[in-house]
């Protein structure tokens, strides 16, 4: 019989080689590509075509025909490194369309901050290469809850809408589900978002495997903190199960802060507003890529929510003293915005910088400077990108805001000899 060396020369590189190839191949570290920088500006005359998954994987799976040994090699690489999560649930698409059966928002909307899905529904239940799988549901009562766990799990949950994600999204995933949440309580007769996540459950089981000599008193293997770090981003869900490998205390300390209760409103936009300086710091020193670190950390933290607040109440101390804390939170949003889109523009990412300018024009009435900005910021983008037409148009809405600006004006003359007379005599006709 021939040599399996012989049948495929692949396999007479040493595995030490072999292993590093297959993980250029199969891995979501290699093989991701970034989408939310290929939006044109075309894009965004569409409502809603600015939100696309932040990214894509591409997978090279021929590699697993190729030869028996190299389909086991290959596979194992392909599970172990990307550690994939299954994630059932019982929500309705009514309730939080995202998690309904086409999955819509997860792939398309979300910020921009999207995530594939890499398998859903049929493909996702026949697919065992999973590392963890979780059940996120909704029961009013707890001994409801306690009767779904105690059923057979494996039947449960093969009725139940599921898909597949690669554990590098899953804390994306986390951030999706508590702004959905929020969004559908505002449409709940409940109104209350917390007291929304407080109905939610959530089942967790770990199957990857790890060292059965691990204690209670040690720490988690690198691989289950991986899988369970990112569900710590969730707070004040009811319920929490976490089975598996799981060293105990560690897997009581990631409950709790599952089911921790959300920050004050008050606290939160002062937490909010100190990473909003210090982003501005950043900027200021020239450290863009750490200014737009800090400013999506500002953005994430305003998404995770926080607890019920009065409709009208207002800020009791610090800089927006006495402002109602729903127009603050709307300012501190735009100003995050405006730190993306000024820095984004400084690192020349001009895509990113017209990305963050979108949704402000037409949603911010609290201050006319942060406005006249955007615009201006959208339009130095638009020139970034070659689109002077454009650029010309949008600056010039910065100066109906600002018609005293001299740097508005000055980059209104240069666009203008730029397009050249032939185009401004067009365009005024």
């Amino acid at each position: 019989m021939a040599d399996s060396r012989e049948l495929c020369p692949f396999l007479s590189l040493p595995l030490e080689i072999r292993n590093p190839i297959y993980s250029y191949l199969l891995s979501t570290k290699y093989t991701r590509e970034d989408m939310i920088e290929k939006i044109t500006i075309s894009d965004s005359k569409y409502k809603g075509s600015h939100y696309r998954p932040a990214h894509k994987y591409h997978f090279q799976p021929a590699i697993l025909r190729c030869n028996h040994q190299v389909n086991q090699e290959a596979t194992a690489v392909f599970h172990n490194t990307n550690l994939f999560v299954s994630v059932s649930h019982n929500y309705s698409s009514g309730e939080i369309s995202a998690f309904g059966e086409k999955f819509d928002l997860l792939e398309s909307q979300c910020d921009g901050r999207g995530f594939p899905v890499l398998a859903r529904g049929k493909k996702a239940r026949l697919f065992d290469g999973y590392a963890m799988e979780i059940y996120l549901g909704r029961a009013n009562r707890r001994d409801a809850r306690g009767r779904w766990w105690n059923s057979p799990k494996p039947q449960k949950w093969e009725i139940r809408p599921k898909f597949m994600i690669a554990s590098d999204d899953l804390l994306q995933f986390c951030k999706i589900f508590l702004l959905l949440s929020m969004r559908a309580a505002k449409t709940d007769a409940e109104s209350d978002s917390m007291l929304h996540l407080k109905k939610a459950m959530l089942l967790v089981d770990v199957l990857h495997k790890t060292d059965q000599h691990n204690r209670a008193n040690e720490g988690p293997r690198p691989a289950i903190r991986r899988l369970l770090e990112p569900l710590a981003y969730f707070h004040n869900i009811g319920l929490v199960i976490i089975e598996g490998p799981v060293p105990t205390l560690y897997s009581e300390a990631i409950r709790q802060r599952i089911q921790r209760r959300a920050p004050s409103a008050q606290d939160l936009v002062h937490a909010v507003s100190s990473l909003v300086e210090q982003g501005d710091a950043a900027f200021l020193k020239r450290d863009f890529h750490s200014a737009v670190f800090v400013y999506k950390s500002a953005l994430e933290k305003l998404h995770a929510g926080s607890q019920k607040r009065p409709k009208l109440e207002t800020m009791v101390e610090g800089t927006y003293t006495g402002m109602v804390i729903g127009g603050v939170k709307n300012l501190l949003q735009h100003k995050v915005y405006l730190g993306l889109s000024k820095a984004s523009l400084q690192l020349k990412r001009f895509e990113m910088a017209h990305h963050w300018t979108l949704a402000v024009a037409r949603g911010l009435r609290d201050t006319r400077e942060i406005l006249s900005q955007m615009w201006f910021c959208r339009a130095l983008a638009s020139k970034g990108l070659g689109e002077l037409e454009q650029a010309l148009k949008e600056m010039e809405m910065a100066r109906l805001i600002q018609p005293n600006d001299l740097g508005i004006l000055a980059e209104i003359a240069i666009l203008s000899s730029l397009l050249g007379p032939g185009k401004q005599q067009a365009e005024a006709v």
